[in-house]
Formats: C-alpha cells, sequence, structure tokens
C-alpha cells in the first residue's frame, strides 16, 4: 500500500503525519511550506511524481491533492472555520476562513472518499457548517503509552496544565 500525505509544514497536523510515515511502511510525507496556501493551484503538483493509493491530507487544501486514480482520506484535526474562532482571528484570517478556505473545505468533503474526523464535536462542526451528509469516521487523537504513563497521583492543588498551539 502507498500512502502519499502532502501537508503544510509548521504545525500540528504536520507532526501528526510525520509520526504515521515514521511508523508506516509505504507512508511518505510530502511537507509543503504554507505560504504555499497564498496561491492554492501552486499545491497542484505535490507528490504527484509518487505513486500512491491513498492519498491521506487535511481537508483545507485537501481538493489540490486529489487525483482520480488514488483514494483520498482527510482527516480534521481541527475546525477553523467555527464561528468561535472569529474572536481569534484577524479580519483577513476571517474572511479567508469564511470565503475561500470554506469552498475548498467543502469541495474536499463532498470528494473525499473517506472524512475523519478525532472528535464528535468537530463531526457536528463539519455537518452544521458544511452541510456534509455523509459518513465521518471518529478516529480520536492516541497517545503513545510508551513516552506517556501516569505517574504518581499529586496533590489537587499540585496539578499544572500547560496547552501549547498555534
Amino acid at each position: 500500500m502507498r500512502l502519499v500525505s502532502p501537508v503544510a509544514s509548521g504545525n500540528g497536523a504536520h507532526v501528526i503525519h510525520q509520526n504515521l510515515a515514521a511508523s508506516i511502511a509505504g507512508y511518505t510525507l510530502v511537507s509543503y511550506s504554507p505560504w504555499r496556501t497564498l496561491f492554492p493551484p501552486s499545491l497542484y503538483p505535490l507528490g504527484r511524481t509518487m505513486p500512491a493509493d491513498i492519498i491521506h491530507t487535511t481537508a483545507d487544501y485537501a481538493v489540490f491533492h486529489r487525483r482520480r486514480t488514488s483514494k483520498l482520506v482527510i482527516t480534521f484535526q481541527n475546525y477553523v472555520l467555527d464561528g468561535f474562532m472569529k474572536a481569534y482571528s484577524s479580519p483577513a484570517q476571517w474572511l479567508h476562513y469564511q470565503t475561500d478556505l470554506k469552498y475548498f473545505t467543502r469541495k474536499a468533503v463532498n470528494r473525499a472518499d473517506i472524512v475523519t474526523t478525532v472528535s464528535r464535536a468537530t463531526e457536528e462542526l463539519i455537518r452544521t457548517d458544511l452541510g456534509y451528509k455523509g459518513e465521518i469516521a471518529l478516529i480520536r487523537n492516541g497517545i503513545d503509552t510508551g513516552v506517556f504513563r501516569p505517574g504518581e497521583r499529586a496533590a489537587a492543588q499540585d496539578i499544572n496544565v500547560l496547552f501549547s498551539g498555534n
């Protein structure tokens, strides 16, 4: 099985696809600069020189990676089109999210062979915001228990939580 995964570098999805490429035989990550998304047709040739049975990528620009000869699997790690994101976006970002990015994402889900997401909440957003009625497979993010193991129990006042993301 040959899997090709074109994904923009510098984000959490890229890290996940790096781990998949390191763990699955035949899985090839094709990294690209996020600056290329300023002119999305520039994404079209990525990975096209590699034979692929499956193209696995994020939903936002998947429509530019689709091939007639390969299955397209898209995974929603998040959903930046959510109205909740408006408060955390610049006016230019929000305009982009609600126009061309929503258009590309809607085309991708309607052309994908398989749509996956990491949460029921994201699934609901895909259905309500994009009007998608097809099947969505829920595949929750896993935890590498070889790296992350429960430690000794701490008293409630000793718990610290850190989240870092972009």
